[in-house]
């Protein structure tokens, strides 16, 4: 199912009224569509995937008794882009995503982050954040982080890693030798791959 930015923004507007002005005042779409995942997650549940991914297998093994999951894209599990924004599955209503949000209203609110930083505002930087908060209390055992070989299978960082270069290299849509079906070999045990296609890739 596909959500269009007028879907995303009537969805806060009806179910969230009180977090619609910092969602109207973010500084790009970009913001404001990380921001709708994490709604959507706490008010329906479900699977987000963004559109760079292809399924490889059905989900029903890996996500059996789930109720709130993300994945790593890194095995590098300190990486401050280690948990991208681009998979998440929930059942609705988890408390998880109450922390999410609070940790975007913070950052937004605080002035002590450039609001035009995506990464550090709703992106990977904050998801990471508050990961973290909510694995800091004594109710964070029902958060699933996946590792990366299971949904990602891509890992970013490998654009400037001559070991895995020839990976990223078919991997990675952007460039001149992408071809997905070669990469998929590369990934037999996963339930997914994405190609990384968007213009925010990598940073920090």
């Amino acid at each position: 199912m596909f959500w269009t930015d007028k879907d995303n923004r009537d969805l806060v507007a009806d179910k969230f009224p009180w977090f619609l002005n910092i969602y109207d005042n973010l500084p790009s779409d970009t913001e404001r569509a990380d921001c709708a995942r994490y709604f959507y997650m706490l008010q329906y549940g479900g699977c987000y995937f963004d559109l760079d991914f292809e399924s490889l297998k059905p989900l029903e093994p890996l996500l059996d008794n789930v109720l709130v999951a993300l994945a790593y894209m890194t095995q590098d599990t300190a990486h401050p882009l280690s948990i991208p924004n681009a998979f998440a599955a929930s059942v609705p209503g988890h408390k998880f995503w109450l922390y999410v949000i609070k940790h975007v209203m913070r950052n937004y609110e605080c002035g002590k982050v450039n609001k035009a930083d995506i990464f550090k505002i709703s992106g990977p930087v904050m998801l990471k954040e508050a990961v973290e908060d909510y694995q800091s209390t004594s109710i964070s055992d029902d958060l699933t982080i996946f590792p990366p070989m299971q949904v990602y299978g891509v890992d970013w960082n490998w654009h400037d890693n001559a070991t895995m270069q020839h990976v990223f290299t078919v991997c990675h849509a952007g460039n001149l030798n992408f071809n997905a079906t070669k990469c998929k070999t590369f990934f037999p045990d996963a339930y997914s791959v994405t190609y990384w296609s968007g213009e925010l890739t990598w940073g920090g």
